[in-house]
């Protein structure tokens, strides 16, 4: 669960970087999910894959300030693709919030809105809109996505 997202990430980064810096130029964009920010029953391994990734990515913005390479980092919701035929379980352990609130993405879909992010130079770019609306109530009302995440997600059996 590490090794794709995040340790794949690292290593391409890590060989790009030189040349990148050599020419004063470059962009880096890193992909993950709604469980860069929010955490649900489940999906540990998931979930602190995905929050490395953002960790990674704020770092590498934070190291590349000023050397003319941008670092995009792209959230979504569930984007329709083979990884759900991959890992049978998975969608049902997706909270019924994300489900309910968050309409399914499209490849398509992520492809537009990552290179139009990369057009603008964007640090951050979340699709749908409503995963930015559900993360600003996370920020004032943590309790309540919570108590939502905890009612709609994944039970033990």
């Amino acid at each position: 669960m590490m090794a794709l997202p995040y340790v794949a990430a690292f290593s391409v980064t890590r060989a790009f970087i030189p040349e990148m810096l050599k020419r004063g130029s470059g962009h880096i964009v890193n992909i993950s999910s709604a469980a860069s920010r929010i955490v649900w029953p489940g999906a540990t391994a998931y979930v602190a894959a995905r929050w490395a990734m953002r960790g990674f990515t704020e770092a590498l913005h934070a190291d590349l300030r000023g050397t003319g390479i941008v670092v995009t980092f792209f959230e979504s919701g569930v984007v329709e693709t083979p990884y759900w035929q991959h890992n049978p379980g998975s969608r049902e352990r997706v909270p019924g919030i994300g489900t309910f609130l968050l309409r399914t993405l499209t490849p398509e879909e992520v492809g537009e809105a990552v290179v139009n992010g990369i057009r603008r130079r964007k640090r951050l770019i979340v699709l749908p809109f409503m995963l930015r609306v559900i993360y600003a109530l996370q920020a004032i009302f943590p309790w309540l996505v919570r108590g939502l995440i905890d009612v709609t997600g994944h039970r033990r059996r």
